[in-house]
């Protein structure tokens, strides 16, 4: 798809700096980042970046790939707005990719402005990478093939995501576990959010292990399963616990064995994190 175009690639990071995912798209036009919080010069700004975008699409297509925008700032969201509709008539495309579990943010004018995004563009979902293509892209980046045992594990634990895939397979590369501690990290991060109940409920779940039910759960805790699944929910929507069947759970992204942490040991992280001083996590 992008033979003959131009390619730009930015990412978007909670806590960066404003413009920080478009920063590369809009040094390749040869333009300067407007002065943070001038809205006069920002709506000139993005004027400026239309022009030098349409100018430049005449000589050569221009394709900008702009990764994890559910963690990009207001400015970037409203420039990407800007100038969602005038592609059309461009040689210009932009993708924007986001997790759907990230889309419910924190912050309401963020989400609207990502609501008006995707009803501007055209989505295309993704679901999970396919046993022979999460064998392939290991294979890859480990610099050979996986025996059966390897691939059997890998596949369960990465879920079919190409960043634990990847993650998973560097730390193998590199002599670690086979669950790097990237893979914690994000983990973690997503656990941070929750709320005190939602995080003992999945710290219960981890020791349990496996596809634990919503009726085990309940004993174990007990409570009545109904409360289980309200106190679920808040993780559910942050992609941490996958229902593979009405009232059964399973993790997502961290399996037990021979990891190098333990999800209860990421839980005790999460909960350390919760409890010190006021910060911001990602879901990244």
């Amino acid at each position: 798809m992008a033979r003959g175009f131009r390619v730009v690639q930015g990412r978007a990071w909670t806590e960066a700096p404003a413009w920080l995912a478009v920063a590369p798209c809009i040094s390749s036009l040869g333009l300067a980042l407007p002065p943070a919080g001038e809205s006069e010069s920002t709506f000139a700004f993005f004027g400026d970046v239309l022009a030098s975008l349409a100018a430049s699409a005449v000589e050569r297509p221009q394709l900008w790939i702009i990764e994890d925008v559910h963690a990009a700032d207001a400015a970037t969201l409203d420039l990407l707005g800007f100038l969602a509709a005038p592609l059309r008539t461009l040689r210009a495309l932009v993708i924007v990719t986001t997790r759907t579990d990230a889309l419910q943010r924190r912050d309401p004018a963020l989400d609207q402005r990502i609501g008006r995004l995707r009803a501007l563009g055209s989505e295309l979902l993704l679901g999970p990478l396919a046993d022979d293509n999460v064998a392939r892209i290991a294979a890859h980046v480990l610099g050979r093939t996986l025996n059966h045992l390897e691939r059997d594990e890998l596949t369960r634990r990465a879920g079919g995501k190409p960043l634990f895939v990847v993650e998973c397979m560097r730390g193998t590369a590199l002599g670690q576990r086979l669950i790097s501690r990237t893979v914690h990290e994000i983990v973690r991060a997503r656990l941070v959010h929750l709320g005190t109940p939602t995080r003992e409920l999945l710290r219960a779940a981890a020791i349990l292990g496996g596809e634990p039910t919503v009726g085990v759960l309940a004993a174990m805790m007990g409570e009545l399963p109904a409360t289980v699944i309200d106190r679920l929910e808040p993780a559910r929507r942050h992609g941490v616990p996958l229902e593979v069947e009405p009232g059964k759970f399973r993790f997502t992204h961290v399996g037990s064995g021979n990891s190098g942490r333990s999800f209860p040991e990421i839980m005790a992280a999460a909960d350390a994190t919760a409890s010190g001083p006021s910060k911001s996590f990602g879901l990244t």
